[in-house]
C-alpha cells in the first residue's frame, strides 16, 4: 500500500451533507496512506444540536477556525468540495490567502459551477411538495433520501438552510487569481454544466484542469476511487 502521510485532505459537504456524507471517500483515502478530514457544519451530523445557519458568510465564519486548526501543522493539504462544498472550499480558500498562512497544494472541485455563476432557481422558500419535486427533478439528490419520507422530513430545514445560504452568496471579484491548481469534475447529466463550470478558469492562474463523470449531480459516488487516485497523481 501506498502511503501519502503527509497529505491532508480537507473536504466540504454539499447542501445537506454532514460528515457522513464521505464515509466510503474517507475509507478508501486511508486505504491509500491519506488523511481525509470531513468539516461538520452546524445543525447535523455530530452538531446536530447546534443551531442551523442560512448566512453564507456566517457559516463559514462557523467553521474557520477548526479549519485552520487543522492546516497548522507542517502537512501539506488540498480541498476537496462538492456542489456546495465547492464555493464553501472556494470561499476558505480567499480567507486564508488574506491571512497569508499556508495555502492548500490544490483545490479539487465536484458538481459545481463556477462561483460567479449564481443560482438559477430560488429553491428555499418553496411550498414542501415544489420544493422536493423540483430537487427531484435537479438530480440534486441520492434516491434513497427521495424514496424515505422520515428522512425527507428531518433534512429538509437542514437543506433548506443551506439553500438559504447558497440563494443569498454574494461573488466578490479578486483583486488577482489563485496561484493554486483548480481541479473541476462533473457529471454528463450534471446540473452544473461544462460551459459554466470552465469559467473557474477565471479563479486560478493554472490551465484549468475539468473533466466530464459519467452520472448526474452525485456522480461522484459512481467515481470514488477514480478521484482518490486522481488526488494522488495530481499531488
Amino acid at each position: 500500500m501506498t502511503k501519502y502521510p503527509q497529505i491532508k485532505i480537507i473536504a466540504f459537504p454539499f447542501a445537506g451533507g454532514s460528515i457522513y456524507s464521505y464515509t466510503d471517500f474517507q475509507q478508501l483515502a486511508q486505504k491509500y496512506g491519506l488523511f481525509w478530514h470531513t468539516i461538520e457544519y452546524p445543525g447535523r451530523g455530530k452538531k446536530i444540536h447546534n443551531e442551523l445557519i442560512d448566512n453564507f458568510d456566517t457559516l463559514i465564519d462557523s467553521i474557520e477556525h477548526e479549519i485552520y486548526e487543522i492546516i497548522s501543522t507542517d502537512n501539506d493539504y488540498i480541498f476537496y468540495g462538492h456542489s456546495m462544498g465547492s464555493l464553501i472550499g472556494y470561499e476558505i480558500t480567499k480567507r486564508i490567502i488574506k491571512k497569508k498562512i499556508k495555502l492548500p497544494k490544490l483545490l479539487y472541485f465536484t458538481g459545481r459551477n463556477a462561483p460567479s455563476i449564481s443560482l438559477q432557481d430560488s429553491i428555499a422558500t418553496l411550498q414542501t411538495n415544489e420544493f422536493w419535486n423540483l430537487l427531484d427533478n435537479l438530480g440534486g439528490l441520492p434516491i434513497e433520501v427521495l424514496e424515505n419520507d422520515e428522512l425527507k422530513e428531518f433534512i429538509e430545514p437542514i437543506l433548506r438552510s443551506d439553500f438559504f445560504a447558497l440563494e443569498k452568496y454574494v461573488y466578490m471579484d479578486k483583486n488577482k487569481p489563485f496561484s493554486i491548481p483548480i481541479i473541476i469534475r462533473i457529471g454528463d447529466t450534471d446540473t452544473a454544466t461544462f460551459d459554466m463550470a470552465k469559467l473557474w478558469q477565471k479563479e486560478t492562474l493554472f490551465p484549468l484542469n475539468i473533466k466530464i463523470l459519467k452520472g448526474d449531480h452525485f456522480f461522484i459516488f459512481d467515481h470514488q476511487e477514480q478521484i482518490i487516485k486522481e488526488i494522488i497523481e495530481l499531488l
